[in-house]
């Protein structure tokens, strides 16, 4: 009957397109359940154009949505450049003193602001003779004429059981380490830690000052990161009304962080520490202390003038998936600050009514494929071409105007290329029903004849012998 037909292809394609919702909106929970890896620029093509990074990076990542790099700029300490010594959890010793002749030297051109992607712990550092240089960056800091921001060092519900054991914390609260006083009057500190989805903006994050607070849940407070401290410093705007005009009060007090695009390497200038100090293209790492202001670079150290400067280790500990590939801490920082100032920050639509325009979209899909039912190729072309199109304005729309995003395009791909495929095969399969159907009715009609062949032949016997009868009464 023709509905059973009907009814098989409509659990077909809702079968299509609730595998089209179910593997995009729980791929990323697929990837952290079997610890898959995170989106490489580098992945094969048919590995990236399921995964909803690719996409965010290409509509976030161009014209006037992509942040803009304004005056943010980076330096950094890379391992085997830097002097021995000047890395460390702590930043001890020679990181102390090799970062405090760094600062004198950024005094000749002084940027904005001083971003600091490091924290110091409370107790000074046991060093050698002459490399403790905790006095020499106390004086530099506090002789810089501009803000200065530095971070803390916390510990988050991963980590708690081996700092504060037997204390359990929420994924959105920390607990603060005693940090290095520099009790400078334009000293700012802030919190380094990074969302787990790092396209998001960290504004800030829950904290407890001790354990014992944490213990007792005394004395929580939230605490804004060194990239919401430094763009309302540079920008010379009070943090409540940065976030106001970004729209994104009520996000910093609830931990709902927002998402932003990345910039490329070659769009984020990064100068090199030593460089800046030595001036010299490959210096002589172990001959910094002779560097001064008869070496160092003062071109490049220009450069910086009236600029935020982030300053960061590259480190292989501290490399972290975007987007765009792994970056280091520092450079992250510096995109963050990059898209608060140029107000480059969007927030997703909810999952339901991400669902709810996936399905609309589905159902345009549908009436694609049924008004060319009688060609599936063109059928095919039609819907792509809509998707692209469609998808291309409604993502522009979004995000320009409303600062809003949703993963439309993957679940629409998926539903196009499945419900080709599976018309493909209602195709074949209805062939082989009308060829065994029609094989069926010749079979009934050839044994429609021969019954009527053989009844027609029983018959004439019997005529036959009444006709006999017949002659013999005559």
């Amino acid at each position: 009957m023709p509905y059973k037909g009907n009814f098989r292809a409509a659990k077909g394609s809702l079968a299509v397109y609730a595998m089209s919702l179910l593997l995009t909106f729980g791929l990323n929970q697929l990837q952290k359940v079997f610890e898959h890896q995170t989106y490489s620029p580098k992945d094969p093509i048919y590995s990236k154009l399921v995964k909803p990074e690719f996409w965010y990076d290409k509509v976030t990542s161009f014209g006037p949505i992509k942040p803009i790099p304004g005056h943010v700029k980076t330096i950094e300490f890379s391992r085997g450049v830097e002097p021995e010594n000047s890395f460390g959890a702590e930043h001890r010793c020679t990181a102390r003193l090799f970062l405090a002749k760094l600062l004198v030297q950024l005094k000749k051109h002084p940027p904005s602001v001083i971003v600091i992607d490091r924290w110091f712990s409370k107790a000074r550092p046991e060093c050698r003779e002459g490399e403790d240089g905790t006095d020499e960056l106390v004086a530099a800091i506090q002789s810089m004429p501009m803000p200065v921001v530095i971070g803390l060092d916390e510990v988050n519900f991963n980590e708690v059981d081996g700092y504060c054991p037997g204390i359990t914390l929420p994924s959105n609260t920390m607990i603060l380490k005693e940090k290095f006083d520099f009790s400078g009057s334009n000293v700012s500190y802030g919190l380094v830690r990074f969302n787990e989805d790092m396209r998001k903006i960290p504004l800030g994050w829950f904290a407890y000052k001790s354990c014992n607070d944490a213990s007792a849940a005394n004395n929580r407070t939230l605490i804004p990161t060194i990239d919401l401290i430094a763009a309302y410093l540079a920008s010379r705007t009070p943090q409540e009304k940065i976030l106001s005009k970004l729209g994104l009060n009520s996000n910093f007090r609830s931990i709902h962080h927002p998402f932003s695009g990345f910039l490329r390497d070659d769009e984020l200038l990064n100068y090199s520490a030593i460089q800046l100090l030595c001036g010299k293209k490959d210096p002589d790492p172990e001959r910094w202390k002779q560097c001064s202001n008869n070496t160092a670079d003062d071109l490049k150290l220009s450069e910086l003038g009236g600029q935020i400067v982030i300053i960061g280790d590259r480190t292989d500990s501290d490399m972290h998936p975007t987007v765009i590939g792994k970056l280091p801490g520092f450079s992250v920082h510096a995109n963050y600050v990059a898209a608060l100032l140029s107000e480059r920050v969007f927030l997703p639509i909810p999952l339901v009514y991400q669902i709810l325009l996936s399905l609309l979209w589905f159902v345009a899909i549908e009436v694609v494929f049924k008004w060319q039912a009688a060609r599936p190729g063109i059928a095919l072309l039609t819907a792509f071409g809509a998707t692209l199109i469609l998808g291309f304005l409604i993502y522009s729309f979004l995000l320009i105007y409303c600062g809003l995003f949703a993963v439309v395009a993957v679940p629409s791909v998926m539903a196009i290329i499945g419900k080709w495929v599976s018309g493909r095969f209602g195709e074949k399969k209805n062939k082989e029903i009308s060829h065994e159907n029609h094989a069926s009715a010749a079979a009934a009609a050839n044994s429609s004849d021969f019954s009527g062949n053989m009844s027609i032949n029983s018959k004439l016997p019997e005529q036959q012998t009444s006709s006999k009868s017949g002659d013999d009464q005559r």
